[in-house]
């Protein structure tokens, strides 16, 4: 008795180095075996970690608090009011 099985080819790992996704695999074994490859072509430093794909999709969204712009985690940590909103600000205290 032969049984068929149906294979999930669907991407569930990640490859991330620096916060950027280099590339997307079927399990966490052939995610494994790509590393070695982007470490020859010099895509990735030591610094890279293998995530499941739906903590990715999880990462939380920065917002500036004025006008809910969407910012990047780094402008976000340095000041949670956008360039935009920071001007207008600055106008509005200086009499301008």
């Amino acid at each position: 008795m032969v049984r068929s099985y149906t294979i999930d080819r669907s991407k569930k790992f990640a490859i991330v180095d620096k916060g950027k996704v280099i590339s997307k695999h079927v399990d966490f074994y052939n995610a494994q075996k790509a590393v070695e490859k982007h470490f020859k072509k010099r895509r990735i430093t030591n610094d890279y970690k293998i995530v499941p794909l739906s903590e990715l999709e999880k990462s939380p969204k920065y917002n500036c608090k004025q006008c809910g712009k969407e910012m990047t985690p780094v402008d976000y940590f340095i000041n949670p009011v956008c360039l935009k909103c920071c001007q207008e600000n600055q106008k509005k205290a200086t009499g301008r």
